[in-house]
């Protein structure tokens, strides 16, 4: 069965670095450290506890596993992650030529796949709740990047919302285990 990310860039994942192409390609298991913020608002806290999203931490173990579902959703990837002892998930299914969909429980999101140097970029164009398209102005700033240095896989992730600011922020290191 072919994975999410090289059916979506097609010739473009020779672009990637090797280590990004094999992650996305046949890896199921990545182990290693992460380091979570959240915003210090007491509403960016209650909203980051009611999404789901893990608590502060730093160089705290993690663990991503890749499971691609059958049936209905063949063709999607679901990304379950445990964040110093803190599980959360979210399902990708493609969306577009180069796009794909992450959702987390209500919230979809939706972005494109750009790539510089080898590493790639995740570009917010637009999400939604509970189905209904959100205006520009809702959106949420994402920036989110993937790439590799020596033999690990490096990400990182950062949401400010708007009137709200920091949400959550997280960035790791991990290794391919399986």
């Amino acid at each position: 069965m072919a994975r999410l990310y090289p059916t979506l860039l097609g010739a473009r994942r020779e672009d990637l670095a090797p280590l990004l192409r094999t992650v996305h390609e046949s890896a199921t298991l990545l182990r290693g450290t992460v380091s979570v913020t959240r915003g210090e608002s007491k509403l960016a806290r209650l909203l980051a506890h009611l999404a789901g999203m893990p608590r502060p931490c730093a160089q705290a173990p993690c663990e991503v596993r890749f499971v691609s579902p059958t049936g209905s959703l063949a063709g999607a990837e679901r990304w379950e992650r445990d964040m110093a002892g803190y599980r959360f998930s979210s399902l990708l299914l493609p969306a577009a030529p180069a796009e794909f969909a992450e959702s987390f429980g209500w919230y979809r999101f939706r972005f494109g796949i750009e790539l510089d140097n080898g590493s790639a970029e995740f570009v917010l164009r637009g999400w939604s709740v509970l189905g209904l398209p959100l205006p520009r102005f809702s959106w949420p700033q994402i920036v989110t990047r993937e790439s590799q240095e020596d033999d690990e896989y490096l990400f990182l992730v950062r949401v400010r919302l708007p009137l709200i600011g920091h949400f959550i922020g997280y960035d790791g290191r991990l290794r391919v285990v399986q």
